[in-house]
């Protein structure tokens, strides 16, 4: 294994990749269209290349602050989304009825229970539980959640995954 790590290995989150690199002062190979080739042996620079150790049993990455949370389910495993200017949003009045979320029809995918992220409105944006897919027109949150707003802005509604409270 290599020796120095925090001093000689570099990474980059994108998205949900994490792309590793090492730190070396001299080599004399480089990676084009991820094949490695030799360079002129006069060659002598400080530069990040691709690791050339397989990581058999995963990567372990430490962090002392998290920016998002745990999560119990896979990024891919949540297809439910919709995206349209015919999303409306219904306020309960702080009553005992809850909060809608209307859409013509598209809003099958989802279920009671999901968590779901909303952008793009002019004031509902944020993450909000499913309290009931009451159709596939109409999903409710919890009262007191949305101000009324009419159709007229590009809204996107598409599942999020649960927190998990315990990482391993």
């Amino acid at each position: 294994m290599s020796y120095d790590t925090h001093k000689t290995w570099f990474y980059q989150l994108v998205g949900r990749d994490i792309h590793l690199w090492q730190y070396v002062e001299s080599n004399a190979t480089d990676t084009l269209a991820g094949i490695r080739i030799s360079l002129p042996d006069e060659y002598y620079g400080k530069q990040l290349i691709y690791p050339d150790e397989d990581i058999t049993n995963g990567l372990r990455v430490e962090y002392t602050a998290l920016i998002e949370p745990f999560v119990d389910e896979a990024w891919e495993s949540l297809t439910a989304r919709a995206s349209s200017s015919t999303i409306s949003f219904g306020d309960g009045d702080g009553g005992s009825s809850r909060d809608t979320i209307n859409y013509t029809s598209g809003l099958g995918d989802f279920a009671t229970g999901d968590k779901v992220r909303i952008i793009g409105s002019a004031s509902n944006d944020g993450d909000y539980v499913i309290a009931n897919a009451a159709s596939s027109s109409i999903l409710e949150v919890a009262a007191g959640s949305f101000a009324t707003e009419a159709v007229g802005q590009s809204i996107t509604v598409y599942q999020i995954p649960d927190e998990d409270t315990d990482a391993r």
